[in-house]
């Protein structure tokens, strides 16, 4: 009995997957043998249907916001391992005056040269040559300290010195405790008294800091519908404020210093790291939002 294609072809797919009967399979066989229609349909059922190949689009996105994210976490963990770094080593190089009486020691030899002797305690000094334009003499100004860093890797008491080897005509040695005192006259006559005060750079630094960012915050409030703008003027702001966090984290809440040249340049190094890592982040966070 020959069914129609109709009948075979809700059989064709219990007999593809050989779970038809014995009886449907004769019936199905006998049909295919004389049917290339049918044949050509159960051909098609055997084949394996072919997947649609995926589009890689997405998965490079995916890939390629995984890989920005890994170069932004390596990049700021780089700078604020370098901030930290010399955020430390800033603390630990502070300078800590010592008063004369357990810093230095003046003597005056019998051939005329006159010595200073560092006393237990100093790794460093700081020395001033001055010529005297009325009497041609020498004037010098002292000061010693120590640090925390000598400290730790056990530095010295510093050498004694001399202070006129060529026998020079020395007028007078001043001893700066930079406490804002007089100066400790150590040799020579009195000229009035003198006092070494610190420098107020820093102080006009600060104060030109805090203004700008105070103007850069109102900036931002006023213009924050504008995204654009708003996002420059972020990054504006945070320049001055990176400028009072290192300062204030190189000098503490002081505002003068007496090494003006070391806490510069420390904290401008300090400020520019902490501003490469804020503006880093900034963006990051930006690129999130677009």
């Amino acid at each position: 009995m020959n069914l129609p294609c109709s009948v075979i072809a809700d059989l064709l797919p219990l007999y593809a997957e050989n779970l038809a009967g014995a009886e449907s399979r004769a019936l199905v066989e006998e049909h295919l043998n004389g049917c290339p229609a049918c044949r050509a349909r159960l051909e098609e059922l055997k084949t394996p249907a072919a997947v649609p190949a995926a589009d890689p689009a997405p998965l490079k996105q995916v890939r390629r916001a995984v890989r920005r994210k890994r170069r932004i976490a390596v990049l700021l963990a780089v700078l604020l391992s370098l901030a930290a770094a010399v955020g430390v080593f800033g603390a630990l190089s502070t300078p800590e005056y010592l008063p004369q009486a357990r810093a230095v020691r003046l003597e005056t030899r019998e051939d005329g040269l006159v010595t200073i002797e560092f006393l237990p305690g100093v790794t460093s000094y700081e020395l001033t040559r001055e010529k005297l334009p009325d009497s041609g003499g020498i004037s010098y100004s002292l000061s010693a300290y120590s640090t925390a860093l000598a400290r730790l890797t056990g530095s010295g008491t510093p050498q004694e010195i001399v202070l006129n080897p060529q026998q020079e005509r020395l007028e007078r040695v001043y001893y700066c405790e930079m406490t804002g005192s007089d100066d400790v006259l150590l040799y020579g006559d009195a000229d009035g008294g003198r006092i070494t005060l610190p420098r107020l750079s820093l102080s006009f630094y600060a104060l030109a800091a805090f203004a700008a960012v105070t103007a850069g915050v109102v900036l931002t409030l006023v213009f924050h519908k504008n995204a654009r703008l708003r996002g420059w003027l972020i990054d504006l702001t945070l320049l001055p404020a990176c400028w009072l966090a290192a300062q204030l984290c190189i000098c503490g809440v002081s505002l003068t210093s007496y090494t003006l040249t070391r806490d510069f340049v420390l904290a401008a190094l300090l400020a520019a790291l902490l501003y490469a890592a804020c503006v880093v982040l900034h963006r990051a966070v930006l690129g999130k939002k677009h």
